[in-house]
């Protein structure tokens, strides 16, 4: 885009993307509220960008030193939910944590380093069309079924999980530990906009939980 009324149109459907964001964001929001609730005995702890860095703070400078996308942090991210009765306690036999996987587009990942070893800001424009990616919300469940009290905090326990699982109710372990366990569901994050009540897709999860890993949320 060189011109001006290339810059005209394009703006405008800046301001056209972002109002439509804040609805989706608030919808989702809300959706996620309710969710959470739903699932009872288990609070907030915490939540994380999923590819990039947390918001930068009021003393960061936006001009150096960070990605673009590192402003838009609800694009792909993360809500941990734990036991209500941890209180950061140590992680005691048979809790589980809840992890809800907000993805907007299948295409942002995490930046590798490049040549000079330094990461570059992803550049949509180099993806695929929109139509081709994928918008999904998943929930994980992690399940510690150790016999005695693994002497780490959920907080800390996350930080160190690097075995995801790739493949819906695939169960994988924790590298850190192989009393601590996984398995997850995915839907297109239309399915879940358009619910009502995200209760069903809660009720899924446990059956899950309850057959592949022997937790009880």
């Amino acid at each position: 885009m060189k011109s001006e009324e290339d810059w005209d149109v394009a703006i405008l459907n800046v301001r056209r993307a972002y109002r439509m964001a804040a609805l989706y964001q608030r919808r989702l929001l809300d959706l996620l509220r309710l969710t959470t609730d739903a699932f009872g005995d288990h609070r907030f702890l915490q939540w994380q960008n999923a590819h990039l860095k947390q918001p930068p703070g009021i003393k960061t400078n936006p001009l150096a030193g960070r990605f673009s996308w590192d402003f838009l942090p609800l694009h792909s991210f993360t809500l941990q939910l734990v036991p209500s009765a941890t209180d950061g306690k140590v992680i005691q036999p048979g809790e589980t944590m809840i992890e809800i996987y907000v993805t907007a587009d299948s295409e942002l990942e995490t930046p590798e380093p490049n040549q000079s070893g330094q990461k570059d800001d992803p550049d949509p424009s180099d993806w695929v069309a929109p139509e081709q990616a994928e918008s999904t919300i998943s929930i994980f469940c992690w399940h510690y079924k150790g016999q005695r009290p693994w002497e780490i905090t959920w907080e800390a326990a996350w930080s160190k999980v690097s075995d995801y699982p790739e493949d819906e109710g695939e169960v994988t372990s924790a590298r850190e530990n192989d009393d601590l366990v996984c398995t997850f569901l995915e839907w297109p994050m239309s399915e879940f906009m358009a619910a009502d009540d995200p209760k069903p897709f809660v009720e899924r999860i446990r059956h899950e939980a309850a057959v592949k890993l022997g937790a009880k949320i």
